[in-house]
Order: C-alpha cells, then structure tokens, then sequence
C-alpha cells in the first residue's frame, strides 16, 4: 500500500530560489547529478564536473523565475527535492536586450522523487510565468541538457 503511493502526485510547493536556499540547493544538485548522470557519463568525467555543476549559480537564486519544489512533507528535514527555471539569457551571456528566446537553467530533481511530477510541477510554473510576464510575444525556448535529460525536456 504504501509503495503504491510513490507514483502518485504530491502537493509540491513551488516557489522562486533564494540566496538562503543556497546550501540545500547544492545539496540536491550532487545527489541528484552523482547519481542520475553516472549513466551517461564516465567516473572521471562525473569527477571533473561535479564541482562545477553542483553548484547552484547566484544570479539564478535571484532572478525570480528559478523555483525550488519543496515537499510539504518533510518539514524540518531537506525539502527541496527539485530546482529549475528559466532566463531570458544563456548562462554568462546577460543582456538587456531579449530575443524572444528564452533558456531553462539547471533542472534537477533528487532520486528519490523521480517520476512523480517535480520536473512537469516546475513546466508548469514557467508557463504561467510565461504567459504572464511575456503575454502574446512569439516565444522560443532553449535549453543546454546533459545526454540522459534530453528525453525529460522532449517530453514537454
């Protein structure tokens, strides 16, 4: 019976990242990239990115459209279980001047709450923010993914 609930949707909370959610955000980002990514990558690749990618880059936790999902159950303990937004710039690339493209940053999601609807909670949240701030603009997205997170952005 209880197992039987791992699949089913949860009432996340969704909210913009903040610069205080810095070390749990890190947190995730390694558990999440150490165990996901060693299926499309080599030890000594994982060995050299990690200290790269686990990190969570400071102008996301202040742009106001990077989220944190947070499982309303596990107060107390880490409950950020999934990161992801989106920027109206490449990483590195700030501008003020907007293309009409805008670029999803950094999703990851912990292992042990995959496939139970943080990534799609997370799309769902850069719609509305979407429709929103850009209203009827022609709007077109881009994303730089790892190999084996291609198939997750694809499937939106």
């Amino acid at each position: 019976p209880a197992e039987s609930n791992l699949n089913m949707s949860a009432d996340w909370i969704v909210r913009p990242a903040s610069p205080q959610d810095a070390k749990e955000i890190e947190a995730l980002l390694l558990e999440s990239y150490s165990e996901l990514l060693k299926a499309s990558y080599s030890k000594e690749i994982l060995d050299e990115a990690l200290p790269f990618i686990a990190k969570p880059i400071p102008e996301l936790l202040n742009c106001g459209t990077w989220y944190v999902v947070q499982d309303p159950e596990t107060s107390g303990q880490q409950s950020i279980v999934g990161c992801g937004g989106f920027t109206p710039h490449a990483n590195g690339k700030e501008s003020n001047n907007f293309d009409g493209v805008l670029h999803l940053r950094h999703f990851a999601t912990s292992p042990r709450y995959l496939r139970r609807g943080v990534g799609k909670t997370i799309w769902r949240r850069i719609c509305q923010d979407v429709d929103s701030i850009y209203k009827e603009q022609d709007i077109q997205m881009e994303v730089f993914s790892t190999l084996n997170a291609e198939p997750f952005y694809h499937s939106f």
